[in-house]
């Protein structure tokens, strides 16, 4: 019975462990729809789409966004991607993303990643890590939270 336990456990554990590892193969429709949301604000991000890229977001007076230049929470948060957006022209990049940690919890879920950006144009790259926390509001994944975190050596 103690060996039948122990197999189970380890199963389990294993099961659970993969789950969160894997993204580049979704498990379920919330890994797809979370997945599929990455892929269409990335693509809104390159095509300078803000109105578009907006509805990634969850329109919530926690929202934040932190990354090198501060944090910014809720009115802040909107005032400084208006005053972004304004000027930004398209970008020719190629991105991509590896060391995904996936959790979902509900109706909220926790993504972490390395994204690895490398201008077309200029030949500049970079590392960034990544995270994201997100609600499910009326059936939709919404960015909540986004840091970003420049790696050193690009």
């Amino acid at each position: 019975m103690k060996k039948i336990c122990t197999i189970l456990f380890i199963l389990a554990t294993g099961h659970s462990f993969a789950q969160q590892q894997s993204f580049d193969n979704p498990r379920n429709a919330d890994e797809a729809a979370i997945k599929k949301l990455f892929e269409d604000e990335a693509r809104d991000f390159q095509n300078v789409n803000y109105q578009s890229y907006l509805t990634h977001w969850a329109k919530v007076p926690y929202a934040s966004f932190l990354y090198r230049e501060g944090m910014f929470v809720g009115e802040a948060l909107w005032k400084k991607m208006d005053e972004f957006w304004q000027n930004r022209k398209p970008s020719n990049m190629k991105l991509r993303r590896k060391n995904w940690n996936l959790r979902i919890n509900g109706n909220s879920a926790f993504v972490t990643y390395i994204q690895h950006q490398q201008s077309l144009d200029t030949k500049q790259e970079s590392d960034n890590y990544e995270e994201r926390y997100m609600e499910k509001i009326n059936g939709e994944w919404k960015v909540v939270n986004m840091t970003v975190w420049n790696i050193p050596g690009k």
